[in-house]
């Protein structure tokens, strides 16, 4: 037989606030467009709990965008474009499932920012040049909701209080990374006759590095 829950029932929600505005800023020669939008969904998920008893766990979720760009055109040959965007999330409650105690939960944030310029320089009818440049930035930092549990138990293969393990063979509770890279993209473009060529070289540089053990 099956019978309903006496519970409350679970919520969900979600809300997407955007704003977008942009425009001139010297006639002909600078222009600028600008946006931010705000992400917030709430997810209740009902759990029942082994040896009895039942949880609504909510689920957080909150994603952050902005971006910026600025154009400017000194002159009939000559653009250039500078661009800075933000990208940030975080989810609380991530497991949310009944195999594990609501303290010993986990949540993720991540996310970060990158920066473009591009230059783009008309020599004549048949020859442009073009750069293409930017920077990237992110981190993914992965941490149990309650900081304060860090008993690890190796030989039952799991970190006991917290939400799980780091790999098969390590045990732990928090993971972060970090990521950056920088790239370099100049190339050269030729008109001629019927055919259209171009050639360039690309450049990058990255680097990264990781975190883990028990909080």
């Amino acid at each position: 037989t099956f019978s309903n829950s006496t519970g409350p029932l679970p919520e969900t929600s979600f809300y997407s606030p955007v704003v977008n505005v942009g425009g001139p800023i010297a006639k002909d020669k600078l222009w600028f467009y600008a946006s931010a939008q705000l992400n917030q969904s709430l997810r209740e998920n009902p759990l029942s709990i082994p040896g009895g008893g039942q949880e609504i766990r909510p689920s957080h979720t909150q994603t952050r965008l902005g971006r910026l760009k600025l154009t400017w055109q000194p002159g009939e040959r000559d653009r250039l474009s500078l661009a800075f965007n933000i990208d940030r999330n975080s989810i609380g409650n991530l497991i949310n499932n009944a195999s594990v105690e609501r303290a010993a939960e986990a949540r993720i944030d991540r996310g970060g920012y990158f920066v473009i310029l591009n230059h783009d320089h008309r020599f004549s009818d048949r020859v442009a040049f073009a750069l293409q440049t930017g920077a990237t930035f992110k981190d993914v930092n992965n941490d149990p909701v309650t900081k304060a549990i860090s008993h690890t138990d190796s030989s039952s293969r799991f970190t006991r209080f917290s939400s799980s393990r780091i790999s098969n063979d390590q045990p732990g509770n928090f993971l972060h990374e970090r990521k950056s890279r920088i790239i370099l993209d100049p190339s050269v473009s030729l008109k001629a006759r019927n055919h259209d060529l171009k050639m360039g070289v690309q450049t990058s540089y990255q680097r990264s590095n990781q975190t883990a053990g028990v909080s």
